[in-house]
């Protein structure tokens, strides 16, 4: 065989390797998003608080579903973040959308709007600048 072929497709061997191994994952946001848009119907409940949103009733809400950590991935976004795919479009000054994304099914299979009219200090806290975040 040709030396020139036998370099020519280690290389590219290796090229495919190489792009497999660093390619990149998608954002936790940009999977969402994606399930959002492949056109399944996803159910979420709207909750409109007049006053503070706390964070405790945040993570109740996880609380009551049985989640599988090993698939599961529970969050929380800002509303503004999503609101090129929600179907419904908050009202109120602040707004979240928490859900659980099952990472098998690459799907949401919980999910929750909920408006404010603001966000206690411990909310801002956990999002901080961030658009979406991950409950451990």
């Amino acid at each position: 065989m040709n030396t020139y072929l036998i370099i020519g497709i280690a290389v590219v061997v290796v090229a495919v390797i190489a792009l497999l191994v660093f390619k990149k994952k998608p954002t936790l946001l940009e999977s969402i998003k994606k399930a959002f848009k492949k056109g399944w119907k996803i159910e979420f409940e709207t909750v409109s608080i007049e006053g503070c949103l706390n964070f405790l009733e945040v993570v109740n809400w996880f609380k009551t579903l049985k989640l599988d950590k090993n698939k599961h991935v529970p969050f929380v976004a800002k509303a503004s973040a999503m609101k090129d795919v929600l179907s419904i479009q908050p009202t109120k000054k602040e707004s979240l959308f928490i859900g659980v994304y099952d990472e098998e099914k690459e799907e949401i299979v919980h999910a929750k709007l909920i408006e404010a009219d603001e966000l206690d200090a411990k909310t801002r806290e956990v999002l901080g600048n961030e658009d979406l975040i991950v409950l451990n």
